[in-house]
């Protein structure tokens, strides 16, 4: 009795591979997982909670879900691959059913997609791509294991914002992020920070995060339509008030320019809305930025000491800071008000 399945064998350095497609609802039967001392394995432990998330994720997307190929090491002295007539390195990959088989990359997935499969029937019908090196030591997988895992790169939060079209909440928000005029072009889509050499004004994470502090909304909380019209209200009284709608580098060394700085004027918005001055409608934002546009934004000024800044001027950015600067900022507007 034999596992068979269609397959293609290749070549990488020295090293004989097979890619074969494996029901999901063989994986179970099929993998031996590296356990034990971290010496004795190419792998590095489950977690419990990554698998999970992967098994939420295929259950929740069957029918749109991706997953890339499983790479691992194939053990079994009676493996034969039958080549097709007049394809030689494609055919029919047939191995032993205690073959041993261990991965090196993809060990959460596989977990994953096994739990997935037990749940739905359905599912387990679906095909994963894995990748089976044969003859391959300990000490060449796990030479494997840190080649791979070594020259990965993890995505920014805002590419990966920017193409998550599953977040209903994170696609509102960026349409509320395009209408405020003085960020039109000016948001950094690929990187979580924007450097002073730039000419972006803020990434795609922090504009976000920003929206969610004005509106008051917990993480992943899809805001409703009552509320979003709030983020350009605000954003567009502010703008010209500190800067944002220049060409290039409004104010140097500009707090205003820093992500500390937007999240300290999207908590001072926010507390305004707080305030219910919504019978003014656009013009309490307005009103307001009209102190705001009074401020030194320099992080050399007095103002931002003890807050965003310490005494020898270096940005201090924690939520803390920020709160404390939007209450003296709140100060100013709020005696505006008083004095009508």
């Amino acid at each position: 009795m034999k596992f068979n399945f269609p397959a293609a064998m290749g070549l990488q350095g020295d090293k004989i591979f097979y890619t074969a497609c494996v029901p999901f609802r063989v994986l179970k039967r099929l993998l031996a997982f590296d356990e034990g001392n971290v010496l004795d394995r190419s792998q590095r432990k489950v977690d419990a909670g990554r698998a999970n998330a992967i098994s939420k994720y295929l259950v929740r997307n069957q029918k749109t879900f991706v997953l890339p190929a499983l790479t691992g090491i194939l053990e079994d002295p009676e493996i034969e691959f039958e080549e097709m007539e007049g394809h030689p390195a494609v055919g029919v990959l047939s191995i032993s059913m205690d073959a041993n088989i261990k991965l090196f990359d993809g060990q959460h997935r596989a977990t994953g997609i096994i739990d997935a499969a037990s749940k739905d029937p359905e599912l387990a019908q679906n095909t994963i791509t894995i990748q089976l090196f044969v003859g391959m030591t300990l000490k060449q997988r796990q030479q494997a294991f840190s080649d791979i895992n070594s020259k990965s790169k993890q995505v920014s939060a805002s590419l990966n914002m920017s193409y998550n079209h599953r977040d209903e909440s994170v696609q509102i928000l960026q349409d509320c992020i395009n209408n405020v005029k003085s960020w039109q072009g000016k948001i950094d889509h690929e990187r979580n920070a924007v450097t002073s050499k730039s000419d972006l004004l803020f990434s795609l994470k922090h504009a976000t995060e920003a929206c969610r502090i004005l509106l008051e909304l917990k993480r992943n909380e899809k805001p409703s339509e009552k509320i979003v019209g709030d983020v350009g209200s605000w954003f567009n009284a502010v703008g010209p008030c500190v800067g944002w709608e220049k060409e290039s580098n409004p104010i140097e060394n500009s707090i205003a320019l820093t992500a500390a700085g937007l999240m300290t004027l999207a908590r001072v918005g926010a507390e305004i809305r707080k305030q219910k001055r919504t019978d003014q409608g656009c013009g309490c934002f307005y009103k307001a930025a009209q102190t705001i546009i009074e401020i030194d934004w320099n992080r050399s000024n007095v103002f931002w000491i003890g807050n965003l800044t310490d005494e020898t001027g270096k940005m201090i950015g924690n939520a803390n800071a920020q709160n404390e600067a939007a209450q003296k900022i709140l100060a100013l507007i709020n005696k505006k008000f008083t004095q009508g």
